[in-house]
């Protein structure tokens, strides 16, 4: 639960305030003395007595000041007094004790922002957001600029149904919030709330700030996903109804399919969006891609060649074309342009781990393992999570004589290996069968 502190209360200045009432009394009372000694001393009579009227109505002001003052300070004592056992009471997990705590600095200071807050807060605890939102209310009354508060009333109206109340506040104290949890509360509470009226548009910021801020959070990353799916499906309903039979809608429509393991009918609606559209960006990628994943006969290699070389014509810097027509050659066996291929995609992308791995393995295949060794590595380093990579590199470390080296990748091939088994049948480490990009 958010603790309001007592020093956002104190304003600071009272002992320096007290110190400087204390001076200015003093000299009034030397200044009292100093008329009547001046009254004394045979000065003109009405002079002395005018002196000695002025000091006396400045030490009557400085003596009401100095009571006011000193009422002020122990006002200040009783409430920190009071925001020390409330502390202790919500520490305590004694709830209603520190309920009675800031009620008794309402009673001092009935305008204290954090009290009422702090009142909200409790009552909010406890599922009472009827009760939250009057606290909540009167503390934003009084500081307007409390974030905190202001998302707490935004919440409590929320529960309690008073949506058109609830979401402008959510929206507006949203980015001024410093406390994480709180953040990510009212992030995901209106991301879920915009999501069921169909109104995520009004709140992509909001997502992008929050996966932003808590990019480790499960419940986060779950509301972004739904959130990105509704808006990809209100995005293709939209396409689909102006568009049935665009390229577009074909190429979606072939990528559900892939992702359903269903290649034929994927490469059925790649050849339609081919028809609909031949210079596609991607589309030719894609579709060799796909012939390559269901067949790798010669009929099929062929095939795929011809669409990497009709994607690379239109667009020389893709380096997925380059690689995976570099992966072609390998099957037909043809290493040389195998091998061109693949630093050429190398060279466009030095980031690809796919391609360093197979250009390592195409080299350690001819015997050159230390020319193989830095593209190996460089593919474990850019994709610690292919278990190939590692295998490929465990064999170059043996070929090398460096055995405890190559026992640690072997044993990371095998464990990433039994990971993986339950999601995917089980292949060779030495074959392609790289997912489609």
């Amino acid at each position: 639960m958010r603790f309001y502190s007592f020093t956002a209360l104190n304003h600071g200045g009272t002992i320096v305030a007290m110190t400087r009432e204390r001076f200015t009394l003093r000299s009034a009372i030397q200044w009292l003395f100093v008329s009547v000694r001046d009254l004394r001393a045979n000065s003109p009579e009405g002079m002395a007595f005018k002196n000695v009227c002025e000091a006396g109505m400045a030490l009557s002001l400085l003596l009401a000041t100095a009571v006011v003052s000193g009422a002020q300070t122990t006002s200040q004592q009783q409430i920190r007094l009071h925001y020390q056992r409330a502390e202790e009471a919500l520490r305590a997990n004694h709830s209603q004790e520190a309920s009675n705590e800031f009620r008794e600095i309402l009673r001092i200071d009935p305008r204290n922002a954090e009290a009422c807050a702090n009142l909200g807060q409790i009552a909010y605890g406890q599922q009472e957001y009827a009760e939250a939102a009057k606290w909540f209310s009167e503390a934003l009354k009084i500081k307007p600029q409390l974030w905190d508060a202001k998302a707490f009333l935004g919440l409590s109206d929320m529960m309690l149904g008073r949506t058109t109340e609830g979401d402008p506040l959510l929206i507006e104290a949203f980015p001024h919030i410093t406390n994480q949890n709180l953040k990510v509360q009212v992030g995901v509470s209106l991301v879920r709330f915009h999501m069921a009226t169909h109104s995520l548009n009004q709140v992509v910021g909001v997502l992008h700030e929050l996966e932003q801020s808590a990019q480790a959070d499960p419940e986060v990353l779950y509301v972004a996903y739904r959130a990105y799916s509704a808006l990809a499906a209100e995005s293709l309903d939209t396409l689909y109804k102006k568009w049935p039979d665009s390229a577009r809608v074909h190429q979606i429509f072939g990528q559900a399919a892939v992702t359903q393991d269903d290649f034929p009918a994927a490469i059925k609606q790649y050849r339609l969006a081919i028809e609909a559209d031949p210079k596609l960006p991607g589309i030719h990628y894609e579709l060799g891609r796909t012939i390559l994943t269901n067949s790798q006969d010669s009929v099929a290699l062929s095939t795929a060649e011809q669409e990497f070389k009709t994607e690379l014509a239109s667009n020389p810097w893709d380096a997925d074309s380059e690689y995976e027509l570099g992966e072609t050659y390998r099957l037909e066996a043809k290493l040389e342009p195998a091998e061109e291929h693949y630093r050429h995609s190398i060279q466009i992308d030095p980031n690809l781990g796919a391609a360093h791995t197979a250009l390592g393995d195409l080299l350690l295949s001819k015997g050159k393992p230390d020319e193989a060794l830095p593209h190996l590595e460089a593919g474990v380093r850019l994709d610690g999570d292919d278990e190939t990579a590692h295998y490929k590199l465990s064999r170059a470390y043996a070929a090398m004589g460096r055995q405890d080296d190559a026992k640690r990748e072997m044993d990371l091939f095998l464990k990433l290996r039994k990971k993986h088994a339950s999601s995917r049948p089980a292949s060779s480490p030495d074959g392609g069968g790289n997912p489609i990009k």
